[in-house]
């Protein structure tokens, strides 16, 4: 649903690799958003998060959000890194959530 109406169909493989909108986003489980630009065709500039983005796939010129699920998230010194600060951490029996705040 977006604005009271249907969104648009997709498959559940398609729906959690590339979703369509920001809403089907949120329904797909990610949390992680940052308001977005296209520089290129395979770089965009994540203004939430102040850093430059590159991806594999075309990245459409109209896009306006992006986000990133947090399973796909890493601790890394290579691209498409963020400068971020711990805040909280918060751990049970099967996994350690690190909240953070960009820098």
């Amino acid at each position: 649903m977006e604005d009271g109406k249907s969104g648009a169909i997709q498959d559940v493989k398609a729906l959690f690799r590339s979703p369509r909108s920001y809403t089907a986003a949120m329904l797909s489980g990610c949390k992680n958003f940052s308001r977005a630009t296209a520089r290129d065709t395979h770089t965009l500039w994540a203004e939430d998060w102040q850093t430059l983005l590159t991806c594999d796939r075309n990245i459409p010129q109209n896009i306006r959000f992006v986000g990133v699920q947090s399973d796909d998230v890493l601790l890394s010194t290579k691209e498409n890194r963020l400068n971020c600060r711990i805040e909280r951490i918060t751990e049970d029996i099967s996994q350690l959530c690190a909240f953070v705040d960009a820098d």
